[in-house]
């Protein structure tokens, strides 16, 4: 089972699909890292309009591989 990574030891690739914990919660969506042209870093979603920057007590995790089909 995957661990909970600290955005302090390490940073998911740009676009790699996250699961977020962040300000105390997992987040019930899928997240991906973004780069905006001025703000920095931020987590994205398809659907949000304005995208949680990035912070030091973030924590994030790879999704899990796919079931296998029989």
């Amino acid at each position: 089972m995957n661990e909970w990574i600290s955005i302090k030891d390490k940073w998911p690739r740009l676009g790699q699909k996250v699961l977020l914990y962040s300000n105390g919660v997992v987040q019930n969506e899928i997240y991906y890292l973004n780069q905006g042209d001025e703000v920095g870093y931020f987590w994205d979603r398809d659907d949000l309009d304005n995208s949680p920057l990035v912070i030091e007590d973030d924590y994030w995790m790879p999704l899990p591989a796919p079931p296998k089909v029989l």
